[in-house]
């Protein structure tokens, strides 16, 4: 009896949250402009956001960590790369896109 009551009630909350428009999540590409407001390499920061597109969104979420959680991130982007076979220049890059254009 229960379940005649609840069932049409989950079906319509399916069906409303399926229907929500879902915002693409969009990763900063670094520009000249924002490496130079940040003073950090354009080199650098191209680098590490192609590391972030190729290696961690291929497993992981599209989504850059916010700034409330980046310290916690950087153990965990270390252990990552190690397990993703990425060189010590590769992940300071991960590292250096990831501090740059996090959620603040």
């Amino acid at each position: 009896m229960i379940m005649r009551i609840l069932a049409p009630g989950a079906v319509a909350l399916f069906a409303l949250v399926a229907c929500v428009d879902q915002q693409e999540i969009v990763t900063p590409t670094p520009t000249a402009k924002l490496a130079e407001v940040s003073g950090k390499s354009l080199v650098e920061l191209k680098q590490g956001n192609e590391i972030y597109r190729n290696q961690c969104v291929s497993c992981h979420e599209n989504r850059l960590p916010s700034s409330a959680t980046l310290p916690g991130y950087h153990k965990k982007v270390s252990i990552m790369a190690t397990r993703a076979g990425l060189t010590k220049s590769e992940e300071a890059a991960l590292q250096l896109y990831l501090d740059e254009f996090s959620d603040r």
